[in-house]
């Protein structure tokens, strides 16, 4: 959830949203938010009868959070977005992280 929202920083999302991204259950999931809202890492806001929440790009912590975000599985979107003007070329990065016995593992390839 944080990657996502770091990597779109100009964005608002819903959490029923953040927590499609996020994979963790309804419940799980809301509680990061609302960790991440107490924390003031994310801002909460409601637009109508929603509530919609966006990165908080003032708060202090804010660019350790995104340059760690970025390094640990932030970059390929990054750079998949820097990359989307010579999509008609042969040029394509797939970027992967994985979960397996307590450690992350990383892939990245390009074509």
């Amino acid at each position: 959830m944080l990657g996502a929202m770091i990597a779109h920083a100009d964005r608002e999302s819903g959490a029923n949203e953040l927590i499609s991204i996020g994979g963790p259950g309804v419940g799980a999931g809301r509680n990061v938010i609302k960790d991440f809202v107490r924390c003031a890492v994310v801002i909460q806001r409601r637009q109508g009868n929603q509530v919609v929440y966006s990165i908080n790009a003032a708060n202090p912590i804010y660019p350790e959070v995104r340059s760690i975000c970025l390094k640990t599985f932030g970059v390929a979107d990054v750079v998949t977005q820097a990359l989307l003007p010579f999509r008609e070329g042969s040029c394509w990065l797939s970027s992967s992280v994985r979960w397996h016995a307590g450690q992350i593992g990383r892939t990245a390839t390009w074509i």
